[in-house]
């Protein structure tokens, strides 16, 4: 007959599993086995390398095609405003793009009546920005060259930052998770022989924040000045280890 016990503290379980039949004749070792399972995890901290603003431009017009024709223009300048800067026309990208009728109403004393009926174009731009330090300078020459509209500005990290910090939490994660396996085994006479199983639980990033900056400041009253805080990126693993008697 099989005789199994666990035992489970705080997410940490350690289960043993033995045999009570007489040993062989020829002495062979015991073929007792005991496993630990914890879970841990890891986070690291870093500024961002990134920066993303969503902003647009709008025009509007009587006729559709002089309104697509204004907006162009404007994109168009600001575009060229930007690459000034240094920014590359790859980080410079459409997101939406819309062309529409739009008929607004006005109350009188008498009754409502139509307004006269404009055309609005609006062109949505995402900009990536790898100097995170520069990204209120892009603000200020987009709003002055083109752009009417800011949505907000994202900080994060590229592609690679984030896959060496997913990497080092990794590690943290591991570290944490043998500390824990190491102060189960001590307590149940046992020691860490081997692992048997990692599983990767979860894992993101928690960017700064969204910020919109004031409305004056974009405008150009004064430069704008934006600080971002850190960009942590955490990780979560579950890891089960062979262990035997101490």
């Amino acid at each position: 007959m099989a005789l199994v016990i666990a035992v489970v503290v705080g997410g940490v379980a350690v289960a043993t599993t033995g045999s009570n039949t007489a040993p062989a004749a020829n002495n062979s070792p015991s073929n007792d086995t005991s496993t630990i399972h914890v879970s841990a995890s890891g986070s690291v901290a870093s500024n961002p390398d990134k920066a993303v603003i969503r902003l647009a431009v709008e025009a509007t017009a009587k006729n559709a095609s002089v309104a697509r024709q204004r907006v162009a223009e404007n994109v168009s300048a600001m575009r060229t405003s930007l690459q000034n800067l240094g920014l590359d026309e790859s980080r410079i990208r459409t997101t939406d793009y819309n062309l529409y009728k739009d008929e607004r109403h006005r109350r009188t004393r008498e009754k409502q009546q139509a307004e006269t009926v404009v055309y609005r174009a609006d062109h949505e731009l995402a900009i990536e920005v790898q100097n995170v330090s520069q990204a209120g300078t892009v603000i200020d020459t987009a709003i002055a060259n083109g752009a009417s509209n800011l949505h907000d500005i994202r900080f994060t990290l590229s592609t690679e930052t984030r896959r060496q910090l997913r990497d080092k939490a990794l590690k943290e994660a591991m570290t944490n998770a043998r500390a824990k396996a190491d102060t189960l085994a001590s307590s149940a006479n046992l020691e860490i022989s081997g692992i048997d199983i990692v599983t990767t639980v979860s894992g993101g990033h928690r960017d700064p924040f969204q910020a919109t900056p004031a409305p004056e400041a974009a405008a150009g009253v004064d430069s704008t000045s934006i600080n971002s805080g850190p960009v942590t990126v955490s990780v979560s693993i579950q890891v089960t280890y062979t262990a035997t008697e101490d």
